[in-house]
C-alpha cells in the first residue's frame, strides 16, 4: 500500500476523482434542493436526498479508486490509466449535464443505460489511445 501512496500520478489521478467526486455531489446536491432538477439515475434516484447518501458515494468512489490501483499494480498499468481517465472523463461529463441544469435548466438525459453506454464508450475511447508504456 506503500508503494501506491508514493506513486505521483497515482497520487494525481486520486486528487483529480476526489475533486470531480465532490463537485458531482455538490451540484447535485444544489439541483436536487432547489427543485431544479432530478437524478436521472434510476438506481440512485431514492438515495440522493439523504446526507449519508453522499458521504457513502464519496468514499465508496475512493476505494474504487484505491482498488483500481492495489488490483492493477504495474502488471496492468495500461488498465489502470484506462480506468483512471474513464473516471476522470465520466465524472466530468457528469458535472457538465448538472452545470447545465443549473445555468441553463437544461440537460443531457443521462438515464442509466445511457450513463452505462457512455462509460463503456469513454473507457474503450481511453483504452485506444492509451498506449503501454510498461
Amino acid at each position: 500500500m506503500e508503494e501506491i501512496a508514493s506513486d505521483r500520478k497515482f497520487m494525481l489521478a486520486y486528487m483529480i476523482i476526489a475533486l470531480l467526486c465532490t463537485a458531482d455531489i455538490l451540484t447535485t446536491h444544489y439541483v436536487i434542493s432547489n427543485s431544479i432538477g432530478y437524478e436521472s439515475n434510476e438506481l440512485l434516484s431514492g438515495l440522493v436526498g439523504n446526507e449519508l447518501f453522499y458521504f457513502v458515494k464519496y468514499f465508496a468512489t475512493l476505494l474504487i479508486v484505491v482498488g483500481i490501483a492495489y488490483l492493477c499494480g504495474e502488471k496492468y498499468h495500461r488498465l489502470k490509466v484506462v480506468s483512471y481517465l474513464s473516471m476522470i472523463c465520466f465524472y466530468t461529463i457528469v458535472i457538465l449535464n448538472n452545470i447545465l441544469v443549473i445555468t441553463v435548466h437544461s440537460d443531457l438525459n443521462l438515464n442509466l443505460p445511457r450513463l452505462f453506454v457512455l462509460f463503456s464508450f469513454v473507457f474503450i475511447l481511453a483504452a485506444l489511445f492509451t498506449k503501454n508504456t510498461h
